[in-house]
């Protein structure tokens, strides 16, 4: 982990430098007091998200420290929820991820070569963050039979 500071001299200069940590996982550590100790969520990743993730037939793993979409074997990998930025509900990650295997050969057939920096990485950067900003308001909403009024409203303005 790596913070960022800087310091002033006289209010005319300022000299930027680097702090360094050592992070543990909590589950590497023994003999921590309870209120350290943080249990997994029940669900990893958003319902709703599941079920377009079983619905895609793609195949989806959780594990790791990084997301990922691996077009030559076709298959998304993210890591888990508590693993993901602070902020996160556990659904632009994944639906990032997605947008990204939609352009399979299998699906899509988008030309998934561009080396970092690109124009066609940025262009298939774009398609997954459309993915990623779009999927979920157009998800059914969670425990109902009707789409909720945010929904509704979201996809009329659509």
């Amino acid at each position: 982990m790596v913070s960022y500071h800087t310091l002033s001299r006289q209010g005319t200069h300022a000299i930027p430098f680097l702090k360094r940590f050592t992070v543990f996982n909590a589950d590497q550590c023994d003999g921590l007091p309870d209120d350290i100790t943080v249990a997994a969520p029940p669900g990893l990743i958003e319902p709703r998200v599941e079920a377009l993730i079983r619905a895609t037939g793609i195949d989806f793993r959780i594990g790791g420290n990084c997301a990922f979409y691996m077009p030559s074997l076709d298959y998304v990998q993210v890591p888990p929820l508590q693993a993901i930025s602070s902020g996160s509900t556990g659904t632009a990650r994944p639906l990032h991820e997605l947008g990204h295997a939609s352009g399979h050969h299998s699906r899509l057939n988008r030309d998934l070569n561009g080396s970092f920096g690109s124009k066609k990485y940025a262009c298939e950067e774009m398609i997954a963050e459309q993915a990623a900003d779009w999927l979920p308001s157009h998800l059914p909403a969670e425990d109902t039979e009707e789409p909720d009024a945010s929904v509704t409203d979201r996809r009329a303005a659509a």
